[in-house]
């Protein structure tokens, strides 16, 4: 039996992949995956991988193919709006489909209507009058060159949806308010603790800096914890790093570095380059605090191992990653609250640390994996 798969060129990628092809379940229900991917860069697939790929040049083709592939299991590694467009009266063809989550798609949905900015942020963003114009003009656009809208496309496709794979399980209960929407919630596991175990460095003790966000998207929020902390107040040689190597567009970075220096002067040191690993770790190593403000869920890959090494992680109570981690009994705090800068007693180090490798541990997902497989299958009968 051959599974679909509609997946991107991204980091996360390999991991998917690496997961699928060594599964259990492959040899029990006599399964095999077929990878596809629109567009003909391969610079983010592994070379190891690549084999297992198809890369279709252009949208055309690639709705053709999902046409003709004759399977009758798919899964949609994020429901962006050309899977949307791609799938759109297609999906009748298939007799098992599981949505894999992955968090930009469902958030950047027609429905999901929660405000994911700050006052501030929501300001700087709107000064680039080209997202607004873009916004109004791309639903014709789409009508125009592919016969449907991406609202109209995306209701289409989760109406035909069996299966939902969020990154956390709290997730399903938003994903229910979508109309027509009756699918089931499907564990599956989009990273584990130990493939992150490259960032992952011993634990370091009497270090105070700051780590702040993880890219220069507008969802991070950058600028509200900077005011927070500035009104907190920073102790003596205490630095606050904030990556923008990656996401997010000039403008934006420069007003942020521009907001950074002025209340923190040198103080302030964002982070333009990819780093070598070494370089990054010796980062995270010199911080004790971590500010993540996104409204959403995001960046589960960049706190899981801060949790790990003792990090003290603040999140957006907002956020609905926030709550779940309460949920479980993981110790976070909420950025919306008085700032504590006291440290993580070693109590709550160690009780953080066992939750995060019983959650998320590499055997865990593997079981999730399996599971995930054989409910597919046994859907397709």
């Amino acid at each position: 039996m051959k599974i679909l798969h509609l997946i991107d060129n991204e980091k996360f990628t390999n991991y998917a992949i690496e997961m699928a092809i060594s599964s259990k379940a492959n040899i029990e229900f006599k399964i095999s995956h077929d990878f596809l991917v629109l567009g003909e860069d391969t610079q983010l697939i592994s070379r190891a991988y690549q084999d297992l790929v198809t890369f279709i040049p252009n949208f055309k083709l690639y709705k053709s193919y999902i046409e003709k592939s004759n399977v009758e299991i798919l899964v949609i590694h994020c429901l962006t709006v050309f899977k949307c467009m791609a799938l759109y009266n297609s999906m009748k063809n298939f007799k098992s489909v599981c949505w894999s989550m992955w968090g930009v798609d469902f958030y950047s949905s027609p429905y999901y209507k929660q405000e994911l900015y700050g006052n501030e942020t929501k300001n700087i963003r709107h000064k680039f009058f080209k997202y607004d114009v873009k916004k109004i003009l791309r639903p014709l656009f789409y009508y125009m060159k592919y016969g449907t809208t991406y609202k109209k496309s995306f209701l289409y496709v989760i109406k035909h949806v069996d299966f939902v794979s969020p990154i956390i399980p709290n997730e399903f209960d938003l994903i229910k308010k979508i109309p027509s929407f009756k699918g089931e919630y499907l564990a599956y596991g989009n990273g584990d603790i130990e493939s992150l175990s490259n960032f992952i460095s011993p634990e370091s003790k009497n270090v105070n800096n700051i780590f702040i966000g993880n890219s220069s998207t507008y969802e991070s929020n950058h600028i509200e914890v900077m005011r927070k902390i500035y009104k907190e107040g920073l102790e003596e040689g205490q630095k606050i790093f904030v990556p923008l190597s990656y996401g997010g567009n000039e403008k934006y970075k420069l007003e942020l570095v521009k907001v950074g220096k002025s209340l923190f002067g040198d103080k302030f040191v964002p982070i333009f380059d990819f780093l070598k690993l070494k370089e990054y770790n010796h980062i995270l190593n010199s911080c004790s605090y971590a500010f993540f403000n996104h409204k959403r869920q995001q960046a589960v890959g960049n706190i899981l191992p801060l949790l790990l090494q003792g990090k003290k992680v603040f999140l957006s109570g907002d956020n609905i990653l926030y709550n779940y981690f309460l949920d479980i009994g993981i110790k976070v705090f909420n950025i919306n609250l008085p700032y504590n800068s006291a440290f993580l007693s070693s109590t709550e180090i160690k009780i953080n640390r066992e939750i995060v490798l019983t959650y998320f541990s590499r055997e865990k997902i593997i079981n999730n994996h399996y599971l995930f497989y054989k409910t597919l299958v046994d859907a397709s009968k």
